[in-house]
């Protein structure tokens, strides 16, 4: 009889715990298994606004021998290594610079870095396109008034690229800044001063007690800065529309381009296949490893 009663409040713990989930799993399987996989069903096809047949991998050919892509598939790369390498390049040094600050200090340097991440990436977009606009823009104006002459950096295909990197670092940066400095403030104390009272200097401390004790953070922000960086749109977008020629054009604006101005949804589908694949092959390995040191 308890054997019988157990099992039946076991159950019902069961059935609790899948009640909370419920509401998450319809959502997954409404708005992003669907998705996927209806994604994929469309690379296959030849699908316009009014016209849609099978065409099995033409789609994918198509893409490959199409050099705007491919251009596109580099800058994408482009992004997701300068991004990502100055994000980490930036966030470790501001927070291992204040982590052992004062309070007061240390939480006015992560609201500062943090406040751009409040704004939409539209919003700072925007802010940006001001900052930078080569006729009435502040940055281009001061570079005249020091005697560098007209900087056109968003016109310029030498300077749009770069432009567009340090826009982006400079506005997501707060979010690595503020998990950094979390994790740093849980590193002991005395391990610290031990390494202090044996003589190492500050660049020693942070590379062989602060880096490996943060390396969980790490893998977090490296997975989800590079999803960020493929999926980057807003601000190419608003600042350059994919130019000058193509060279700031990533994978997501040449998927919009064939979506919404060329009306080629199969393309475009199969640009988002492509993307997904590689988004996968980059943070799986990463995943692997944050959840073997859980």
């Amino acid at each position: 009889m308890k054997k019988k009663r157990f099992r039946g409040i076991r159950v019902g713990e069961a059935l609790i715990g899948y009640g909370f989930i419920l509401p998450y799993a319809i959502f997954f399987g409404v708005f992003m298994a669907y998705a996927l996989v209806n994604g994929i069903w469309t690379s296959l096809q030849h699908k316009t606004f009014r016209t849609s047949y099978f065409c099995g991998l033409d789609n994918y050919i198509e893409l490959f021998s199409d050099s705007t892509f491919i251009l596109s598939v580099l800058n994408t790369l482009g992004f997701v290594i300068i991004i990502v390498s100055l994000t980490f390049i930036f966030s470790i040094w501001i927070s291992s610079t204040i982590f052992d600050k004062s309070i007061r200090y240390m939480s006015f340097v992560r609201a500062a870095y943090y406040i751009p991440n409040i704004c939409s990436m539209v919003v700072m977009s925007v802010v940006w396109a001001c900052l930078l606009n080569t006729t009435s823009g502040v940055v281009p104006w001061l570079l005249r008034k020091m005697g560098f002459g007209t900087v056109n950096f968003l016109g310029d295909p030498n300077l749009a690229f770069g432009t567009v990197c340090v826009a982006v670092v400079f506005t997501n940066l707060g979010t690595a800044i503020v998990l950094y400095l979390a994790a740093m403030m849980g590193v002991s104390t005395e391990m610290l001063e031990a390494a202090e009272i044996d003589g190492a200097t500050r660049f020693q401390k942070i590379r062989y007690i602060l880096l490996p004790s943060v390396r969980g953070t790490t893998d977090y922000i490296f997975v989800t800065n590079v999803v960020a960086v493929l999926k980057i749109f807003a601000i190419i977008r608003l600042l350059t529309a994919g130019g000058p020629n193509y060279r700031t054009t990533t994978m997501m604006y040449y998927l919009y381009l064939n979506a919404f101005n060329y009306n080629e949804m199969g393309v475009a589908s199969a640009c988002g296949v492509i993307m997904f694949i590689v988004a996968v092959v980059i943070s799986i390995p990463r995943m692997k490893k944050m959840i073997q040191e859980m």
